[in-house]
Parts: C-alpha cells; sequence; structure tokens
C-alpha cells in the first residue's frame, strides 16, 4: 500500500515537474515574441523611407524627379508615406496598449506593495 502512495505520489510530482518546465519555455517565448514584435514595428517604420531614400538616391543623369526637385521634394514625399504607414500598422498595438493601462492601476516600486498613483 505505502509502495503504491509512492509510485502514485511520484508520478504527480512528476507531471508537476513537466507542467512547471512547460509553463518556463511558454513564459520565454512569450518574450521572444514580444521582442520580435518590436523589431517588425522599427522595421515597419523605417521600410518606407529606405525604399524612398534608394529612389532618390540613384546616381544616374536622366532622372528628372531629383534634378528638378531639392531635398525638400523627399521630405514632402516621405512624411506622408511614413505617416500613413505608421497610422494603419501601429492602431491596433495602441489600442491594446491603452486598455492595458485603463485596466491595470500604476504603481510604484516594483510588484510588492508599493503605492498607488
Amino acid at each position: 500500500d505505502h509502495i503504491t502512495t509512492l509510485t502514485s505520489s511520484t508520478r504527480m510530482r512528476i507531471r508537476s515537474a513537466e507542467n512547471l518546465t512547460s509553463l518556463i519555455f511558454n513564459t520565454v517565448a512569450a518574450k521572444q515574441n514580444e521582442s520580435v514584435r518590436q523589431l517588425t514595428v522599427v522595421s515597419i517604420f523605417f521600410l518606407p523611407l529606405t525604399f524612398l531614400t534608394g529612389y532618390f538616391g540613384m546616381n544616374f543623369d536622366p532622372m528628372p524627379i531629383v534634378q528638378e526637385h531639392s531635398d525638400a521634394f523627399f521630405w514632402w514625399i516621405a512624411s506622408p508615406v511614413m505617416g500613413m504607414t505608421l497610422a494603419i500598422l501601429m492602431t491596433r498595438p495602441a489600442l491594446r496598449k491603452i486598455a492595458e493601462w485603463t485596466h491595470r492601476p500604476w504603481r510604484i516600486g516594483g510588484r510588492g506593495g508599493g503605492r498607488r498613483l
């Protein structure tokens, strides 16, 4: 009877350890996903500017749009393109972040009993 109890207790603890290992791996994967999301946002920000810089940076003679206009023309095109790209791609994450902020009280001093703002 004692051996059966020890066996079932051991199996239960093994399952518990496996669940904890799975939880740890899932937590690490969630943090990596957040890092990848941040890198994606940064690349989305710079992608239209990189394209426009490559276009306006071409060095050959028969390119009248570059020769007839100054650097202000580049910024006249790049600013709306960048603004629209950011507006389209950042609307959902911004709304999600606002929802998190409104549902979670602000704390000072870490996780422990800090005071609320």
